[in-house]
């Protein structure tokens, strides 16, 4: 049954064109519509537990013609399907808020920092000597900003570092990026 709803009681292959696999292989957009689920729904990812792909998107038909429609690949990267960038703070996987972004763009997003009572903001650690170490991550390596005497300080030169970052990025993949990502980085 194609409307059988095989991923966590929602989503369901629908009838149409798409396929999950091609010669025994999952295709990518199956593993990007599976992996969008499995984010939102397996309870894997603590990150994700308020987040949902809406209803539109339960058939994989849809989403498999969404994603064709947006495809592009830059060269040496992995595409990935994002929430975020189009919406600052978006918790819904949809076609009006997602876009497709290569990896080291859609890693600049991610924070590391664990939250905890004392309230440090991301990109902030706290040195054994009582001050406020500035970090970023940079192309998956840590790059340390300096550390400084408040926690004020030292967000600011992380997200003074971190804003001119994703500009760059912005400038280096201009000529791949759709207009709407472009301008989101940039802004």
């Amino acid at each position: 049954n194609p409307y059988h709803k095989l991923l966590y009681g929602r989503g369901y292959i629908g009838v149409g064109p798409y396929e999950q696999t091609i010669n025994r292989k999952s295709t990518r957009e199956y593993d990007m519509w599976r992996r969008m689920f499995d984010r939102c729904y397996s309870g894997k990812q603590p990150a994700y537990d308020d987040c949902e792909v809406c209803e539109e998107w339960w058939n994989f038909q849809n989403f498999a013609k969404w994603y064709r429609e947006h495809y592009y690949e830059i060269p040496g990267q992995n595409m990935q399907v994002d929430k975020d960038w189009l919406r600052v703070g978006n918790r819904i996987y949809c076609p009006e808020n997602c876009c497709i972004v290569p990896q080291i763009i859609n890693t600049c997003l991610l924070t590391h920092t664990k939250h905890n009572e004392s309230n440090i903001p991301n990109g902030v650690s706290i040195t054994t000597s009582n001050r406020y170490k500035a970090r970023c991550s940079v192309e998956g390596k840590r790059k340390d900003l300096g550390t400084y005497s408040t926690i004020e300080e030292a967000f600011n030169v992380y997200k003074e570092f971190k804003i001119e970052y994703i500009r760059n990025l912005a400038e280096k993949y201009k000529d791949y990026l759709p207009e709407n990502l472009y301008q989101a980085m940039l802004n």
